[in-house]
């Protein structure tokens, strides 16, 4: 017999006469509630996981941990990795955790916020280090596209609008490809089976949907106007009437200003919808799921025509004509 073993038997033999095996298996400190990150090495033998955890005073002894491994039958079963420990955790409990690795993976996160470019949202995995590359990212972007058959036979003229705004916990050093499928999976959830029921039913295009959601989350502020905004430019579109967005025109100029000059609305550009009748080419920003749904199920209105009260609250007026929609524009700028 080794003289290791005959050691041990001693030892829980002593202990065990003594009534202190159990007092072994408390916690080391019940008030101690903190977490300590311990990482136990691949290979590491049950005995140099009970060093681990008596060097960072999680257990008192490494032979009483070893033998209640052995007891629990789990001897060579512990598994390597990163896990938050607590002095306030008894010892089975500090056991089971390492038998089901129940490790800790360190998380990030980023917030993408509605009616964002895809560059702005490249710029944002930048600077929060979740990307390396602007190129690397947009050629994974290209190559995880062709995965998802929702997107696969759309005629994308480029991948802007199709990843979607919102906040996403990632591992630590997550790959390209993970944050890229994080934010597809986002968006195609958006789209319930109801959803594209309706957008089959009623001869509509998925593309065309985000791009007209796209020019709502851009024009519109408040929730409860998106639908209503939809029904300006859908029946703009029934009658082939130019959209005459400003967020399409803002998309060209790459710059936000509440008022477009005359010499902005003159552009030649297929975006600017001033000139050109139509949904623009493709979206023009990332949309919510509030503008989606508006593009989806639009308000039933005759509205043609809506302006902005940006001294006050962004909302809107909303016109059928456009002398009404005139006077409401001379009411918001007289401030009458």
């Amino acid at each position: 017999m080794k003289k290791g073993l005959i050691l041990l038997l001693v030892m829980v033999f002593l202990l065990t006469g003594c009534g202190m095996v159990e007092e072994f298996k408390a916690p080391v400190d019940p008030e101690d509630t903190s977490e300590i990150v311990v990482n136990i090495p691949s290979g590491s033998s049950t005995t140099g996981i009970g060093e681990i955890l008596v060097e960072y005073d999680l257990i008192y002894n490494t032979l009483i941990f070893k033998q209640t491994v052995k007891d629990l039958g789990y001897d060579g079963k512990l598994q390597a990795g990163d896990y938050k420990l607590s002095r306030s955790n008894d010892l089975e409990t500090i056991i089971e955790k390492l038998y089901s690795g129940d490790v800790f993976e360190e998380t990030v996160s980023f917030t993408i916020p509605e009616g964002l470019e895809l560059d702005e949202i490249i710029d944002i995995l930048m600077e929060e280090r979740i990307i390396d590359s602007r190129e690397q990212f947009m050629s994974t972007l290209k190559a995880e596209l062709e995965t998802y058959p929702i997107f696969a036979d759309l005629e994308l003229v480029n991948y802007e609008g199709l990843l979607f705004p919102d906040t996403y916990t990632i591992k630590k050093d997550a790959s390209t490809s993970v944050v890229i499928r994080k934010m597809l999976n986002r968006m195609t959830s958006v789209f319930t089976e109801d959803m594209l029921n309706h957008i089959e039913e009623n001869n509509l295009d998925l593309y065309k949907i985000i791009n007209l959601a796209s020019i709502i989350e851009r024009e519109i502020v408040h929730d409860d106007e998106r639908a209503i905004a939809s029904s300006v430019f859908y029946n703009r579109l029934d009658i082939n009437m130019h959209l005459q967005s400003c967020a399409t025109v803002q998309y060209i100029i790459d710059e936000r200003k509440p008022i477009l000059s005359n010499q902005d609305i003159a552009i030649e550009n297929d975006y600017n919808t001033y000139k050109y009748p139509g949904l623009p080419p493709g979206p023009i920003a990332s949309p919510g799921e509030a503008s989606i749904k508006a593009a989806v199920y639009p308000a039933d209105t005759e509205y043609l025509y809506f302006v902005r009260s940006y001294e006050n609250d962004d909302s809107h007026i909303f016109s059928t004509n456009l002398a009404d929609h005139n006077r409401a524009a001379r009411k918001l700028h007289e401030g009458e």
